[in-house]
Order: structure tokens, then sequence, then C-alpha cells
């Protein structure tokens, strides 16, 4: 868990770059992919049950890239200079 928690710094960081590059957008803190991304098979979602901290049950949607969405993210982000040609 501690892992993860150092992660999240860099995932923000790579969210907000994805959302400056016109890839994604926040709402209610979920990324949604923009229209002309959303039907290309570039994420998967589904719901997952949980129990908020007070006891009530609650959905929350859990979205993650797909093999062919990363390697579409490492495409895009290669352009823009983040990854070199030997990665």
């Amino acid at each position: 868990l501690k892992a993860i928690r150092k992660m999240e710094p860099a995932w923000e960081k790579v969210n907000k770059q994805l959302a400056a590059m016109g890839i994604q957008y926040s709402i209610n803190g979920q990324w949604i992919l923009y229209a002309k991304y959303k039907d290309c098979g570039y994420v998967s979602s589904r719901s997952i049950d949980i129990t908020r901290a007070d006891g009530r049950p609650d959905v929350v949607l859990h979205t993650e890239w797909t093999q062919a969405g990363r390697k579409f993210l490492y495409e895009e982000l290669k352009k823009k200079g983040v990854f070199s040609e030997n990665v």
C-alpha cells in the first residue's frame, strides 16, 4: 500500500499530461476519455461495490487502460518526447 501511495503523484502528473494533450478530462475525480478516443478500446471500466467508512454501501467505477490503450499512450507520449526511441 505504501508503494502505491508513493506512485500517486506520478500518476497525477501523467493524468494531467494526458489532459493537456486532449486525451482525457476529469469529472468529479473520474478521468474520462474525450469522444475521439472513447470507442477505441483503450480503457475498460467496471463497477465495484464498496462500503463507506460510515457503513453505507456504495458503488464506484474503476477504469483501467487496456493493452491497446497502453500502446496508444506510449506512442502519444513518445511523440511528446517523454520516452526515447530506445525504451
